[in-house]
């Protein structure tokens, strides 16, 4: 009970903290405005993978408010805080629990995405998760609409690449070694979508952050 309560203490301050440290520092507010672009005229339906406390998932429905945004996260004590910050914000999310390569039926219980977006969720990721999630992805999707995926890429240069060395200590060699060698687009691919595309690239102080687009086709 004791190990419960601190971890939930821990989660609460280190997500607190993050929120505002990514936005400014991560590029996830130029990120932000790219995905709300990508998501056409009048979304329907709009799915945000990894959540976290739902910074990007309020942004859409501010932006898109007669569209349901549904935010998935693995972390209860994280979808309480988007819970609460949805509140905050005056906007109604959808929170599920639940991994981005195995959502749950839910999920897609009331029909595909009209846009799909994840932030920095994918290089925690090892490979075969992210081509499940792809697979995912592209099931979900409407046809033809968008999965708008921000995380680290390929380095700019040599100081890029020092700076993500940080990032691969957390999280671990393997799994981001797709991310300083440029292969989302490929795996993209291989989880089935189409048209990928770059849509801006972005120095941060944990490493180039890329923004990548793909379809669900026709």
């Amino acid at each position: 009970m004791i190990g419960r309560a601190l971890r939930r203490r821990a989660t609460g301050v280190m997500t607190r903290i993050y929120d505002p440290i990514a936005a400014a520092s991560l590029r996830e507010l130029r990120v932000k405005d790219q995905i709300i672009g990508l998501a056409g005229a009048a979304p329907r339906r709009i799915l945000v993978l990894g959540c976290g406390r739902g910074w990007l998932a309020i942004e859409l429905a501010l932006a898109y408010p007669d569209a349901e945004v549904v935010g998935l996260d693995a972390d209860d004590i994280v979808l309480e805080g988007a819970r609460a910050n949805a509140h905050r914000a005056g906007v109604e999310l959808t929170l599920v629990r639940g991994l981005a390569q195995n959502p749950p039926a839910e999920v897609g219980a009331d029909g595909s995405f009209d846009l799909i977006a994840s932030s920095l969720l994918f290089h925690h990721l090892t490979r075969a998760e992210k081509l499940e999630a792809f697979e995912r992805v592209r099931a979900l999707l409407a046809p033809g609409k968008v999965l708008a995926l921000a995380d680290f890429g390929a380095p700019h240069g040599l100081a890029m690449r020092a700076a993500f060395v940080g990032v691969q200590l957390a999280h671990g060699f393997d799994d981001t070694a797709d991310n300083v060698r440029g292969r989302y687009p490929d795996l993209l691919r291989r989880g089935g979508l189409t048209s990928v595309r770059s849509i801006g690239r972005w120095r941060s102080f944990l490493g180039t952050v890329e923004l990548l687009a793909a379809s669900a086709g026709a």
